[in-house]
């Protein structure tokens, strides 16, 4: 007797499925996408683009619907193990928190260490600490070519020996 097909996500039974099983059938039990890489047989993880098929067009997501016409659905897709392992992601993500907090935080720690170092590399040639907003002060060249720090912006010498005027509407 041939093996029932199960959902590749529960174990559930996907009989009453009709066959061909369309790119729009789910699982009833777990609404997962049944035309995926994880239900067919030729999903294998050890080949490149994890498909044991030698002319199938890659599908970069595994787990939802796609439409390769090498698609064979195979009984023993479901992993226990694979499940196990899900869940006990869920369960870290829960008790540590997301990862969009984690992700957040790792922006602001690195935003941190930036500041860090700019207000260390300001200090280290001499330079006032840039104000929050961003505006303030520049640093400029002299006449012979030395850093001359704090000069304000609107006094800042070009390339060509003329200083900023400003515009037209400004005067």
């Amino acid at each position: 007797m041939a093996a029932s097909l199960v959902c590749w996500s529960c174990g559930e039974s996907i009989e009453s499925v009709d066959r061909p099983i369309s790119r729009f059938a789910e699982c009833k039990a777990c609404r997962a996408d049944l035309r995926v890489c994880k239900l067919c047989r030729f999903y294998a993880r050890q080949f490149l683009g994890e498909c044991s098929h030698d002319r199938a067009e890659r599908v970069p997501i595994k787990d939802k619907a796609n439409f390769c016409s090498h698609f064979r659905p195979r009984p023993d897709a479901f992993n226990a193990n694979a499940a196990d392992t899900q869940a006990s992601q869920s369960a870290l993500a829960a008790l540590f928190g997301d990862a969009a907090a984690s992700a957040k935080s790792a922006t602001d720690a690195v935003a941190e260490e930036r500041d860090k170092a700019q207000s260390q590399l300001d200090a280290l040639f001499g330079l006032p600490p840039a104000s929050p907003d961003g505006e303030g002060v520049d640093a400029s060249l002299t006449d012979d070519g030395n850093l001359s720090p704090g000069v304000p912006n609107e006094s800042i010498k070009h390339g060509d020996g003329h200083r900023n005027q400003g515009t037209e509407a400004d005067e």
